[in-house]
């Protein structure tokens, strides 16, 4: 998916940017939905309080190891949610019934619903302002449905989406695309991303890369990347 903004409102003498959505503008899981998506895993009828570690077919530590461990294929495309659920499953050698998988998929989109207001402030900022902006997003199917509607999706340029590419990040198949979506070299783009895994596979790749911590500091790094850009 390309294009909420049109061309002409890009500044060519602002540096391109290129941003990861979450962890970045939309939150990452709170605790309590990664210990919700963990009982309905264990299909546990009691609270885990009441359960001992001794108890149980397998540790929260394990649970969210394999959570992350496999959702590479998932962001790509190449799996809907049920075919996720089940490779989870399998890594954890138990098995969901169809009623957990249907409760899991809801709850894990659920789970990556919220944003920082603070930082979607910021990047109407940047487009006011001009910024050739784009986004590359490690999504899948289902989770990108609900993301494409939101408005403020509208201050990018281009919008890259893991499971449409059929490529999740580092591959860097996601950052050269999003690059030729943005009409820029990557040795052109700066690309803004919280971990640390996905900025070093852009660095291989050709971008400059920056680790996103905070709002502030990014503040600080674009405004000096804006002025070592205007002063080549």
């Amino acid at each position: 998916m390309t294009d909420a903004r049109t061309a002409t409102t890009s500044d060519a003498t602002l540096p391109p940017l290129l941003f990861d959505c979450f962890g970045v503008f939309a939150c990452l899981q709170d605790p309590e939905s990664e210990q919700r998506l963990y009982q309905l895993a264990l299909g546990a009828a009691v609270p885990l309080a009441e359960n001992t570690e001794a108890e149980l077919p397998f540790t929260f530590e394990r649970f969210a190891e394999v959570y992350r461990g496999v959702r590479k294929l998932y962001d790509a495309g190449e799996w809907l949610g049920p075919d996720y659920w089940k490779a989870v499953s399998q890594q954890l050698d138990t098995t969901f019934t169809p009623e957990q998988v249907d409760a899991l998929i809801a709850e894990d989109l659920y789970s990556w619903r919220r944003v920082d207001e603070s930082m979607l402030g910021y990047l109407a900022e940047l487009s006011a302002a001009g910024y050739p902006l784009g986004l590359l997003s490690n999504i899948p199917v289902e989770l990108a449905e609900i993301f494409r509607t939101k408005p403020w999706l509208r201050h990018f340029d281009s919008i890259t989406w893991s499971c449409d590419l059929g490529a999740a990040k580092p591959d860097a198949r996601t950052f050269e695309h999003a690059a030729e979506q943005m009409g820029v070299q990557v040795e052109e783009l700066t690309f803004i991303d919280d971990t640390q895994e996905n900025c070093d596979g852009a660095a291989i790749a050709g971008l400059r890369a920056h680790l996103f911590v905070g709002e502030g500091e990014l503040r600080e790094f674009i405004a000096e990347l804006t002025e070592e850009h205007q002063s080549d």
